[in-house]
């Protein structure tokens, strides 16, 4: 089964990835390039992209771990981190909770959440 964990990992940080470079991306486009109705367009089905896929790659990181012959409190740590990302997330998808959109939007999005997620991904797997 630690081969199918590993591919579940690695599934499941190609899809990250992908997902999460929606906010950097974002950033530049707006810096650097002229928006357009064209690239609203796709930064708001990238932004739905972005919920799917990291639904998706929150799937295969629970079989990652569920199948992991190695577990360390820092790879807790990241997925607890992980899942309230992805809460706030939906949270803020489905709009179920009006009154606090904004500030989850906003502690959805910091850069710091962000970088403490992947030092603890990459600290949690050097020490497995």
């Amino acid at each position: 089964m630690e081969g199918f964990s590993n591919l579940c990992g690695k599934v499941a940080a190609v899809l990250f990835i992908i997902a999460n470079v929606y906010f950097p991306a974002k950033q530049i486009a707006r810096r650097f390039t002229v928006w357009t109705k064209e690239t609203a367009d796709f930064f708001r089905v990238y932004l739905v992209l972005h919920g799917v896929l990291n639904t998706i790659a929150f799937c295969a990181l629970i079989l990652h771990g569920h199948y992991a012959e190695e577990h360390n409190y820092v790879l807790q740590a990241s997925f607890i981190l992980t899942v309230f990302l992805i809460l706030q997330g939906l949270i803020m998808q489905y709009k179920l909770a009006p009154g606090v959109q904004r500030q989850m939007r906003i502690l959805h999005t910091q850069q710091a959440l962000f970088f403490v997620w992947v030092a603890l991904i990459i600290i949690g797997h050097a020490i497995a």
